[in-house]
């Protein structure tokens, strides 16, 4: 017997293709009627295959894809006639048909969000805002949102691309991107950043070190920790650690060591031989509690490489690449349960692939950020910059990774001049001479960058000392090159997002400020008496001095012949 039609065939729109859930049709025709088909399983068990019809020569047979098959739909016929004859086996099919399954989803193989074509953190309204990504796969024409607008993507295959102008009306803060990826054969993720989901604690450090999930799990400074700036050029928004014994501790466990994990973080470490960092020695503790039992850290170690830590050494790993470069540098751990492996990434690129995920405990210590728990001081302490951590109870895949290495925030608001005031250290506060001091203050809404100033017709530079970015001082000492006349200055300010407010001329609050450089001289000085003879001078006469000034002055004293002070007052 011989089989005239064997042919393969999905329900997916690609019927070559199937995905989890789509079924797949053998579709069978014999020469002449038989007396047994049967379907030869992997195991080598049977099935026999029912007839359509009566004439015993069709044969229909579908089944359901379940989630994780993949590669082609193989099949093995055996059948006989009726009168025993056996056919030979059949495991191709007859019409060049077949069907191959796809149940994986797609993934992302690179990822960039950038702004007017570079790669700043920072975006101000006006600006182009671009992603480009590719796929381990050819997708379909994605669904791109970039700050809550749906934009068209540009590309085919397996590389695209999307962009949008951002304005004052779009949300502040960590630009929103959502990504739906379909491959062709319709599996289909949808991926956003920021990822909220699963947070077990967040710290932006923006200004404190309070956890932002919702869960509690604040953290206590302890030792050399101060604010300093992000990566954005904000002030009072990153956290600084001195190397010696600054750490934060938090206010309970983060119970993430019998689950799946992910730390991330932003760190910039100084380069060898600045910020008390020597070329031999680690830069420091990222997350842990070493030495309470059981424990885990996650490091940066002497040669300035990731470091995991697991179960008192029963996993001990360390990455390759050399972050000690005074660069901020984006960092994700991860331990997938699922996978049994554990991951770190460094820049969204993989730095750390151990084939183990180790065993499950307890952390029940409290654990540190800065510092592990083998001392009080909490050494090896970091050295560097810590901003954005963010612990969640599970594993983060490749492409979250790529989507939360490059990131935008978005600065809509337009810094302004909250208060300007001018004043002289002159006795005569709207007055200034040689060696005054003329001193301009100045508060901003926001946090900027240095601003330029012009005070008395002089480019100074302004300093803030309360290093909060919005109270600022410039102060100008009066020469004789200073022009005489009611003083001037102008201030021009921007954000760190490039944000520009509006150059700022005028006080508000006091008066103008008048400088005076000429010393005033005095002409037609003459003495006179009230003799006969002016020239003369008895015993309770009156003697007078007159004369004319350059400007209105002031008089202190006047003496004559050193016997006699007169002092008086000036008109």
């Amino acid at each position: 017997p011989e089989l005239d039609l064997v042919s393969l065939a999905s329900n997916n729109p690609y019927n070559s293709t199937a995905m989890a859930g789509d079924n797949v049709t053998l579709t069978v025709q014999s020469r002449e009627a038989l007396q047994t088909l049967e379907l030869v399983h992997e195991d080598d068990t049977l099935e026999s295959l029912t007839p359509n019809g009566v004439d015993g020569k069709q044969w229909i047979y579908s089944r359901e894809i379940q989630s994780g098959e993949t590669g082609p739909v193989n099949f093995l016929l055996r059948f006989t006639d009726l009168v025993g004859n056996a056919g030979i086996e059949v495991s191709q099919t007859t019409d060049g048909s077949s069907v191959s399954i796809d149940t994986a989803i797609p993934e992302l193989s690179s990822y960039t969000l950038s702004v007017n074509g570079s790669s700043n953190f920072t975006a101000k309204p006006g600006d182009m805002l671009k992603v480009e990504f590719t796929t381990n796969e050819a997708i379909s024409r994605p669904t791109i949102n970039l700050a809550g607008h749906e934009v068209t993507a540009s590309g085919s295959g397996t590389s695209w691309s999307a962009e949008q102008v951002l304005s004052s009306s779009d949300t502040e803060g960590l630009v929103e991107v959502e990504l739906t990826l379909i491959d062709l054969t319709g599996n289909s993720r949808t991926l956003r950043y920021p990822e909220t989901d699963y947070l077990m604690a967040s710290y932006s450090f923006s200004g404190n070190a309070n956890d932002d999930s919702g869960n509690g799990n604040d953290l206590t400074p302890h030792g050399g920790v101060a604010l300093t700036h992000d990566r954005f050029g904000s002030v009072l928004s990153a956290y600084q650690f001195d190397g010696n014994d600054g750490f934060f501790e938090a206010n309970q466990p983060i119970t993430i060591g019998s689950s799946s994990n992910t730390l991330e973080f932003w760190v910039k470490i100084p380069k060898i031989g600045f910020a008390g960092l020597s070329s031999n020695e680690r830069v420091g503790i990222l997350f842990g509690d070493y030495n309470a039992s059981p424990n885990a850290n996650w490091e940066i170690h002497d040669d300035g490489q990731t470091r995991i830590h697991w179960n008192n050494g029963e996993i001990d790993t360390l990455g390759y690449k050399d972050l000690r470069d005074d660069k901020w540098h984006h960092l994700i751990f991860v331990r997938d349960l699922t996978e049994n492996k554990f991951y770190s990434y460094v820049d969204g690129e993989p730095d750390i692939a151990y084939d183990t995920s180790g065993s499950n405990i307890t952390l029940s210590a409290l654990p540190r950020i800065g510092g592990d728990r083998r001392n009080s001081n909490g050494g090896p302490n970091f050295h560097g910059k810590i901003d954005e951590v963010k612990i969640w109870n599970v594993a983060l895949d490749s492409s979250q990774v790529l989507m939360s290495s490059s990131v935008v925030r978005l600065d809509t608001s337009i810094p302004t001049l909250t208060s300007v005031m001018l004043s002289s250290s002159n006795n005569s506060q709207n007055l200034a001479k040689p060696a005054d001091n003329l001193t301009l203050v100045f508060t901003v809404s926001e946090d900027i960058p240095q601003p330029t100033v012009n005070l008395a017709g002089h480019a100074l530079i302004p300093s803030n000392s309360s290093g909060d970015g919005k109270t600022w001082q410039a102060v100008y000492t009066v020469d004789n090159t200073t022009l005489n006349k009611n003083v001037t200055f102008n201030i021009g300010f921007s954000d760190a997002a490039g944000n520009f407010g509006d150059n700022v001329t005028t006080v508000t609050s006091g008066t103008p400020i008048l400088v005076d450089t000429e010393p005033p001289f005095l002409s037609k000085v003459k003495i006179r008496s009230n003799n006969d003879n002016s020239t003369l001078a008895k015993a309770q006469e009156m003697i007078f001095l007159e004369f004319e000034s350059s400007e209105k002055i002031k008089i202190n004293e006047i003496k004559i012949d050193n016997m006699c002070r007169i002092i008086i007052s000036s008109e």
